[in-house]
């Protein structure tokens, strides 16, 4: 099917070469021909069925592409270099190894630009012969399964066109609408890069495109195995996951915290009212495709693989001031240390060794010291590890976009719209009810020896202390983009580290685009 997608071949593929991309796939002769495979109903049907495996695959899943970006994130810790995720997050931050000889780059940039622009292209394939008017009529007994391949692949377009979004500095943006001779030749036709905040606003537009095709009220339904859903997927359902994921994108799509603030926080609302239940999947063995590898890591029990959680993670939750010397102290010399908090979460009632809700104590060290003591931790993610998601991620339902996610996005929106009593009230669902903790206040947490959480002075927290520490804690190893989207945001990320990613390196060459990265001391930095 791999010819099928022209779109991925020129465009996600590192393979702009002008005039030249049409030469490229009519020599690939052990390909079928593209028109013959699109003009089929089935082979169509099966080209949009395709994309979301492949979107699921490249974050949670595959080629451990998913490591580095948590790891620079200070949302996990290893002494690993598995996807260059040691290096990425080495302290000082260095500049990201955009080299295509670097095997690492090839894992995290090109595999995460080629396989989202993969499944994008797929899905705007499907829409394009849609449009040109194929009826796909599949099934047992033959039904006219077209409406929902319609808006299966719009709403697939808006989900990988955000992670890109997310992840990238800039990047294209085209649909189905785009005529074939500008994707045939995009430079001679002036298809050229867009800005990040261009390519995230594309990106909520497809996924409102999505939700307004799903409710047009004209029936259907998704199968599960599209999405690897429990159930089928409905109407509702579509628009449910568009609403989300588009809230998602708009607040974390923000590189500063200047950027943060002057989002349409009203928009944001406007989605995450609409959002009535959590997103999920039904894993299932490496077999399957549905084995969540991203959780499976944070779980493990292996000395090869297993992941801490950060310092940085859950720092701010310790009173007993080790957290604040800790940061005083020079990388190389620092070690792991225990928390004190009064957070159940993170520790049980007996103490910094006592297994907590969501983090567990282990007294193993299995870093290796010449990777610097700052990566050492004592404290482990643990949640959902009985009956929910196994220690290897291969069963149990998943929620990739929690309703918790979409209370803490509304609950910054009234904060920065200057509603700060309705702020608090949905800070403190999750902080009292889980963490134990006493709610917070308009005027931030009360002022007390064991207050939660403290900045990095030991000063007791504020109300937007409050709600980033609830979005660490509450949301962390739910996404491996989540976290550091979040924390750009916020301006909480370590200084040096990576703001986005930069384009491939055989685009920028293609394009004639200098080379250039990002990190360390570069612009384009956390600052």
């Amino acid at each position: 099917m791999s010819v099928n997608r022209k779109t991925a071949l020129l465009l996600a593929a590192a393979a702009l070469l002008g005039g030249g991309c049409q030469d490229l796939v009519v020599e690939n002769t052990n390909s079928p021909d593209r028109r013959r495979a699109l003009a089929q109903p089935d082979a169509v049907e099966l080209l949009a069925a395709s994309t979301f495996p492949i979107f699921y695959n490249r974050i949670y899943r595959g080629t451990a592409g998913y490591v580095p970006i948590p790891m620079t994130a200070d949302e996990v810790t290893n002494t690993s270099n598995t996807s260059g995720g040691r290096d990425l997050s080495t302290l000082p931050r260095r500049p990201y190894d955009n080299n295509p000889v670097n095997d690492d780059q090839y894992v995290l940039v090109e595999l995460t630009w080629s396989q989202h622009y993969e499944a994008f292209s797929n899905a705007t394939d499907a829409l394009k012969v849609i449009n040109d008017g194929l009826v796909i009529e599949t099934g047992d007994p033959v039904t006219d399964n077209t409406h929902r391949v319609r808006v299966f692949s719009k709403l697939m377009q808006g989900l990988t066109l955000g992670y890109i979004g997310l992840l990238f500095d800039q990047a294209y943006i085209f649909d189905e609408n785009t005529p074939d001779e500008v994707i045939q030749d995009p430079i001679k036709h002036g298809l050229g890069l867009s800005p990040y905040t261009e390519v995230i606003a594309k990106a909520v537009e497809l996924l409102e495109a999505a939700a307004q095709l799903a409710q047009s009220g004209e029936p259907f339904t998704i199968p599960s195995g599209w999405m690897y859903t429990a159930d089928d997927v409905t109407p509702d359902d579509v628009a449910n996951i568009a609403h989300a994921y588009a809230a998602r994108y708009l607040v974390l799509s923000a590189r500063t915290p200047a950027e943060r603030q002057a989002l349409d926080w009203q928009k944001v609302l406007s989605h995450t009212a609409l959002v009535t239940n959590n997103v999920e999947v039904e894993l299932g063995s490496n077999s399957s495709g549905r084995r969540n590898n991203y959780v499976a890591r944070a779980h493990s029990t292996s000395s090869n693989s297993r992941w801490y959680a950060s310092y940085r993670l859950i720092g701010a939750a310790d009173v007993s001031g080790n957290y604040q010397a800790w940061l005083q102290t020079a990388p190389e010399d620092r070690s792991r240390f225990l928390i004190t908090t009064p957070d159940r979460r993170i520790t049980g009632a007996d103490g910094p060794t006592s297994n907590g809700k969501y983090f567990r104590y282990l007294e193993t060290n299995l870093f290796n010291p010449l990777y610097g003591g700052y990566r050492e931790s004592f404290y482990q993610w643990n949640r959902y590890r009985n009956g929910v998601i196994s220690n290897s991620g291969d069963d149990g339902i998943f929620a990739m976009l929690t309703m918790d996610e979409i209370r803490l996005y509304e609950a910054e929106a009234h904060y920065r719209m200057g509603q700060l009593e309705l702020a608090r009230d949905l800070i403190n669902a999750t902080r009292v009810a889980n963490g134990e903790l006493p709610a917070v206040t308009v005027d931030g947490v009360t002022d007390a020896a064991d207050c939660v959480p403290r900045t990095t002075t030991g000063a007791c927290g504020s109300l937007l202390d409050a709600l980033v520490y609830e979005r660490l804690i509450e949301l962390a190893f739910l996404d491996p983009v989540r976290t550091w989207g979040d924390k750009r945001g916020f301006g909480a990320l370590t200084t040096g580290t990576i703001l986005h990613l930069p384009i491939p390196y055989e685009q920028q060459k293609i394009l004639d685009i200098p080379y250039y990265t990002f990190g360390g001391n570069l612009p384009g930095s956390a600052p």
